[in-house]
């Protein structure tokens, strides 16, 4: 019978280490894709932060004082920021784009529209990335 208890008791203390192997194999599968989530979070804000600043940078080619022949450059940076930007920016870009194409006196309005949604969405560090955009392919036009 002393073989028995012990093969019982050997079992048990199989089981408690399988349990508890599992429960850290779990733990930490979490942290790591925490780990991931978080790093991919922050480099998505880096990325948005770059694009959003060269395109603020160059904005004072359309108010007065400033380098038309700048347009160009800060056109090609409103690409980018569609690509990359949330779905509350590309609206407010196109605002204010729409806005200096139509010459409606409320760019100024526009832009610090366009400056709080930048600002908006860096601030917000997402510990999943984004999904989906509920844009329409209009929201993306080719400007010059």
């Amino acid at each position: 019978m002393d073989w028995e208890a012990n093969l019982f008791w050997s079992i048990v203390a199989l089981l408690f280490t399988a349990v508890g192997g599992i429960i850290g194999a779990t733990i930490n599968w979490w942290i790591q894709r925490h780990k991931t989530f978080s790093d991919n979070a922050w480099a998505d804000y880096e990325l948005r932060r770059d694009v959003y600043l060269e395109l603020v940078a160059g904005i004072g080619c359309f108010f007065e004082g400033g380098d038309a022949s700048a347009r160009a450059q800060w056109h090609a940076a409103a690409r980018k920021v569609r690509v990359v930007g949330s779905d509350e920016v590309v609206t407010a870009l196109n605002a204010f784009t729409q806005s200096i194409k139509n010459s409606t006196g409320d760019a100024e309005t526009r832009f610090y529209d366009l400056n709080l949604a930048l600002r908006r969405d860096i601030r917000r560090l997402r510990a999943t990335a984004p999904e989906g955009t509920k844009l329409k392919a209009e929201a993306f036009p080719i400007e010059s």
